[in-house]
């Protein structure tokens, strides 16, 4: 993403005799240096112009075209290509709501973005950005310890619970305070046209479901081919 805008001398000092004057824009958060030759301290600088490409933060998607991030920074999505973003804004019993994200959000805001599987993708960094009142997801912008039982995280096309230890900076969490006790995990449901639709949840006695070859259910795993999870097993 283009940006532009105007720059202004921020200080000025002398170097071998000549007035060196450093230049600092405030959208992209780097300086530049103007040199005055003549050595005349009457040199004045005025409306100088920076239009270069605004730095973004790069987020690898994964085999299934998702990603969970967050930025220490404003991101904007205005013109992101090639991904789409989305904030939780409900979680009930039998989906989670999601609302795509079409402008500029604050730094640390979770988000889940969608697009091509197994690609990198640039998130462009905003000036500033609207805060996300109603979005579930937590974004983590540091290295951050967690216990056991207190997060769900992306995996896959799901969100399900994340083991103890520490999850890296840049990713985004579901608090497990937002999810019905009831629900193991949440699996993606989407079309072409609009996204991310619906999603299904899969209680922890559906995720241990045990079945035979003719569709019944079993209690219990039997010797011979069983059906765990949609997945064949021998049992010896």
């Amino acid at each position: 993403m283009k940006a532009s805008g105007s720059v202004s001398v921020v200080n000025g000092t002398t170097t071998d005799k000549k007035y060196t004057y450093t230049i600092k824009n405030a959208i992209n958060g780097f300086s530049i240096t103007f040199k005055n030759e003549n050595k005349s301290a009457n040199a004045r600088i005025d409306d100088i112009q920076l239009v270069g490409e605004r730095p973004s933060a790069t987020v690898n998607l994964n085999a299934s075209g998702y990603a969970t991030f967050a930025s220490s920074k404003p991101l904007d999505f205005t013109s992101a290509e090639g991904v789409t973003a989305w904030k939780v804004k409900e979680v009930d019993g039998t989906s989670i709501g999601f609302e795509q994200i079409t402008g500029a959000v604050q730094a640390g805001t979770g988000v889940l973005l969608m697009g091509n599987a197994s690609t990198s993708v640039e998130i462009p960094y905003a000036e500033n950005g609207d805060e996300l009142s109603d979005n579930k997801l937590v974004g983590i912008t540091k290295d951050t310890e967690i216990s056991v039982g207190t997060y769900y995280g992306l995996k896959g096309t799901s969100f399900v619970p994340v083991n103890a230890g520490t999850i890296p900076a840049g990713k985004a969490l579901l608090p497990a305070e937002a999810v019905p006790s009831s629900v193991k995990a949440f699996t993606f449901v989407f079309d072409d046209v609009d996204g991310i639709r619906t999603v299904k949840t899969v209680t922890p006695d559906e995720a241990q479901a045990i079945f035979n070859l003719s569709g019944q259910r079993l209690p219990k795993t039997q010797r011979g081919l069983n059906i765990i999870n949609g997945k064949k097993v021998i049992m010896k």
